[in-house]
């Protein structure tokens, strides 16, 4: 896939991961339990230690904010 061929904020984040920007775990990276729910766009919290955090934590991303 070209960069060019991108058509939505899905697809994007499909190519990141594939190319290995992106490294989203669905587990808690305080706690390690994989109870973990979605709470608004991008955010997930644990239901064991019930700490907040976004899905582009420990990437490049961490500190730019995404509009939706």
């Amino acid at each position: 896939m070209k960069l060019e061929e991108l058509k939505n904020d899905i697809e994007a984040e499909k190519f990141l991961i594939e190319i290995g920007v992106l490294n989203i775990k669905e587990e808690c990276p305080y706690c390690g339990s994989n109870e973990v729910y979605s709470i608004r766009r991008n955010h997930f919290k644990c239901k064991n230690c019930r700490r907040e955090w976004s899905k582009y934590n420990g990437t490049i991303f961490k500190d730019i904010r995404i509009k939706p």
